[in-house]
């Protein structure tokens, strides 16, 4: 357990057969190498760790950066409730199958098979590659993403018909576990709906925390040299290999820390809650703190404030002046200087966030 409890919460990326990284770093004499074991510690101060207590204590000081964001710590309980409501329906529905319906044990298990059904029928709509709308129209801009024409197999939607179906499926579920007044298929279907939805939403969880705190493409050589010929020679020589990327890692790490904890309240408390209100009732309070947390996500992934991403060209100038070495970081195709973004979106380690500070553009996504 305690071996387990430090691989969730201080992250390592890589297996030990793999964990040297040859990092080139410049000096006053020049650039030289050196050998870097571990990679968290590499990304917050720039060299690796001495000995492997260092690297555990920059898992947690990088986990407890994550944690301090208000959107990812949202996120994070959104997804370990959805994982602490599988097993507290998984749960219900065997009692419920055993106590008002008196299946025998076979046929418990066979009704509760009906989550994993779901679950699994969720697969092939988590392969982003064959339903992304990027495979019938690549957008030519970023400005294009935000158009009001969208496709079914894009993620905004997908992620809108998880977050909205899930609480239903949840609340029919609630609704038509009476006991006998049901046909037992019914409360079956409805497991099997929250199966479904819940896997979809914690897929997109994930797929959210792996678009907005990706920072890989934004230093030059953080994943081999840098290609463009715009930087200047001393930069081009720098590079820091990562196998993944320790913020990834690190959000990873707590959302699967809470899901655990979660789960394991929820499989401790579930008989007794069942016992002191029943089990529609009990269903339905899970319901209905699956809603709410829907209702505080929905307000965190809202794009509500315009921030500049770009400095302008006058600002360009005077960094340039102050330093001949330096250009801003563009990517893509940008149709404008500025850019919408949502509260998830405005944590201090998101990539937005990093390509303000390596812009120099002062102050923090959140501020006035």
């Amino acid at each position: 357990m305690g071996v387990l409890l430090l691989n969730v919460i201080a992250p390592e990326v890589r297996r030990s057969a793999f964990r040297r990284t040859l990092a080139e770093i410049i000096g006053e004499g020049g650039s030289f190498s050196r050998v870097a074991r571990g990679e968290v510690k590499l990304h917050l101060t720039g060299t690796g760790p001495y000995w492997w207590g260092e690297e555990v204590k920059a898992g947690l000081q990088l986990s407890w950066r994550m944690v301090k964001q208000p959107g990812f710590l949202i996120l994070a309980i959104y997804a370990a409730w959805v994982y602490a409501q599988f097993t507290l329906i998984l749960m219900l529905l065997g009692a419920l199958t055993s106590t008002l319906y008196r299946f025998r044990p076979i046929d418990v298990g066979l009704c509760v098979l009906c989550l994993a059904i779901g679950s699994a029928l969720a697969i092939p709509f988590e392969k982003a590659s064959w339903l992304s709308r990027a495979r019938y129209q690549p957008p030519r801009t970023d400005s294009m993403t935000y158009q009001k024409v969208s496709l079914w197999s894009s993620h905004t939607i997908r992620r809108t018909l998880a977050m909205v179906f899930l609480p239903l499926a949840a609340i029919g579920y609630a609704l038509t576990s009476k006991g006998p007044a049901f046909a037992v298929a019914v409360p079956c279907v409805f497991a099997g709906l929250v199966g479904y939805a819940s896997t979809m939403a914690i897929s997109e969880c994930y797929a959210l925390i792996m678009e907005t705190f990706d920072t890989s493409d934004l230093q030059p050589g953080m994943t081999g040299r840098p290609v463009r010929k715009s930087i200047v020679e001393r930069y081009r020589e720098t590079r820091t290999n990562f196998s993944c990327y320790p913020r990834i890692s690190a959000g990873m790490a707590v959302t699967q820390s809470l899901k655990f904890t979660f789960g394991a309240v929820s499989t401790s408390i579930c008989g007794s809650v069942e016992r002191r209100y029943g089990a529609m009732q009990a269903a339905g309070i899970v319901a209905g703190v699956l809603l709410f947390l829907t209702l505080l996500l929905t307000a965190v992934l809202v794009r509500w404030k315009s921030v500049q991403m770009i400095p302008s060209r006058k600002g360009r100038q005077v960094d340039d002046e102050a330093d001949p070495g330096w250009e801003p970081v563009v990517l893509c195709n940008p149709s404008g200087l500025t850019r919408k973004v949502s509260i998830l979106e405005a944590g201090e380690q998101t990539r937005y966030s990093e390509i303000r500070r390596r812009n120099r553009l002062e102050g923090g996504l959140t501020g006035g």
